[in-house]
């Protein structure tokens, strides 16, 4: 193969990889959120012992009202109740399942992706050893 043939090769993105960068960008923190939010509020109803401060609403600093474009995020964070616990089980949640789908693609891609070696590189000897002895 010519050089210019594995610099191709190599500069190729297969399509897999743009799907499963779709799910690490978008599709995974609305799933985290989106499950933060049921799992949070289902530790409630049943009397999970989750931290007090977790629970409740946030009050901004009043010069927060005062800035135009911070009104709307003041408002939003003042409405919202369980903010906190919503955020630390997202980021949680996020944390699992990104571990959880690297794991599934290394997975796949260890056994049905490309050979481990290109066509440039040499391969590993296959020689026999045997133990030293005097």
């Amino acid at each position: 193969m010519a050089p210019e043939d594995l610099t191709s090769l190599r500069r190729h993105i297969p399509p897999i990889w743009r799907g499963i960068g779709f799910l690490l960008v978008l599709l995974l923190p609305v799933l985290a959120i989106s499950a933060a939010i049921l799992l949070f509020n289902y530790g409630l109803e049943n009397g999970w012992p989750l931290y007090p401060p977790l629970s409740g609403y946030i009050s901004p600093p009043s010069w927060a009202w005062q800035v135009p474009f911070l009104a709307p995020v003041a408002n939003f964070i003042v409405r919202t109740p369980h903010l906190v616990g919503y955020a630390i089980f997202s980021l949680m949640l996020l944390l699992v399942f990104y571990t959880l789908l690297s794991m599934l693609y290394a997975f796949i891609y260890r056994h049905f992706g490309v050979d481990r070696y290109l066509p440039v590189d040499i391969r590993k000897p296959r020689v026999k050893t045997r133990r030293y002895r005097r």
